[in-house]
């Protein structure tokens, strides 16, 4: 009994607990905007598009963005001016057909994420972007898009596959020990896990079944069926779920150390912010579908599928997390799609709330911090979109 005891207490996992209000005086955060590079403004050469806005940075300052229509990656100097243009489309070595993600790590080496369909490709870069190697992911699941730690140990992936006896779709989200000398991918650890109707070719004209499908697939934002990984430099992740307030801390082999969250006034969620979260999903789909098929995805069946997913009255506690440094995590509490006001925590390395700020334009969902320097891509008003540099300070 005594060993028990014992037991329980050695794998107990230390939790803290935050109210409202910060743990002692509020940490204060300034961004001083040091750089913006206009998108109507750059060079033909450099000019980017597409639904995902992915910044990073390497050690000089050099900032390079992804460009899912040209399927490339566009680098400039420190100073905003074009510096050259990485891949292109194509199937041969150091071309992209369908660019997900990107990572510069902290050696400036830089992974290159793809998916198309059944196919999860991994290009690797040595410092400089020259390139390397490209090689398949090997799972029973398909990777729908990448993050790996700073030691390329593991990676945070959101993975489906079809249970075609079933006729549904299954989607995880998980941690997954990565090398790739091996034949495949082992998975560490799930995260999440939820299914929804998988398309049936024999209802591609039927409203009907184009409605509950797409209402099965809007749970994934009406429910918070969505989870967040980051990885700091120790090998640590720091892992969460949209529909709690709760981060749970892991040690570099993936087992708990650390849990903490705060308690928070519900943010309210409207009809506004429903539209602004659907509409494009239908944009999106409509673009892919030919014209016989656009006419039935009309804005009639996206409402039915809209009622059918059952959004809240209030917003999901969680909608990302950052880490500025080891020692700070930046957690994504609010990020309205309808104002682009994003509303982020502060948190330090034992747990403790520090402090809230704001900001415009949807800065948060695509920041990245390197050299004391905080790198977005803004949206304004108008859908343009700006890559802004901050100068960044945290005063205690």
């Amino acid at each position: 009994m005594v060993w028990l005891v014992l037991l329980s207490i050695a794998v107990a996992v230390p939790t803290v607990e935050n109210g409202i209000k910060p743990d002692g005086k509020p940490w204060k955060i300034q961004f001083e905007e040091t750089l913006r590079i206009d998108q109507e403004e750059v060079v033909d050469e450099a000019l980017w598009s597409g639904p995902s806005q992915v910044v990073q940075v390497d050690s000089k300052g050099n900032i390079t963005i992804m460009d899912q229509r040209e399927s490339r990656l566009i680098m400039f100097d420190p100073n905003g001016k074009f510096v050259r243009q990485i891949g292109a489309a194509g199937q041969g070595p150091g071309e992209f057909q369908a660019l997900v993600h990107f990572q510069i790590f902290e050696d400036d080496s830089a992974y290159v994420f793809e998916n198309q369909g059944a196919v999860t490709r991994v290009t690797a870069y040595s410092p400089g972007f020259e390139y390397q190697w490209r090689k398949q992911i090997q799972m029973p699941v398909f990777p729908r898009h990448g993050i790996f730690s700073p030691d390329k140990r593991w990676m945070a992936t959101t993975v489906t596959r079809i249970d075609g006896q079933r006729g549904r779709e299954i989607t995880k989200y998980l941690l997954v020990s990565c090398d790739f000398e091996e034949p495949a991918f082992e998975i560490g650890k799930e995260l999440l896990h939820w299914e929804s109707i998988s398309l049936d070719p024999a209802k591609i004209n039927d409203s009907n079944h184009w409605a509950e499908f797409l209402g099965e697939r809007l749970q994934g934002l009406s429910k918070g069926y969505n989870a967040f990984a980051v990885f700091d430099t120790k090998g640590r992740a720091y892992t969460a779920k949209a529909d709690a307030y709760s981060i749970t801390r892991l040690n570099s082999e993936m087992k708990p150390e650390l849990t903490f969250g705060r308690k928070y006034t519900p943010i309210p969620m409207g009809q506004e912010q429903v539209d602004a979260l659907v509409l494009p999903i239908r944009e999106s789909i409509l673009q892919i579908l030919p014209p016989n098929l656009q006419e039935i995805i009309s804005l009639n069946v996206v409402r039915r599928a809209t009622e059918l997913a059952g959004f809240p009255k209030a917003a999901f506690p969680i909608a990302g997390l950052r880490l500025i440094n080891d020692d700070t995590l930046l957690v994504i509490h609010s990020a309205d799609p309808a104002t682009r006001l994003n509303k982020g925590d502060l948190f330090d390395s034992e747990g403790r709330f520090r402090g809230s700020f704001e900001m415009k334009d949807n800065a948060l969902m695509s920041m990245v911090f390197r050299n004391g320097y905080a790198y977005t891509v803004e949206t304004d008003a108008d859908d343009n979109n700006f890559i802004v540099r901050y100068r960044m300070t945290i005063r205690p």
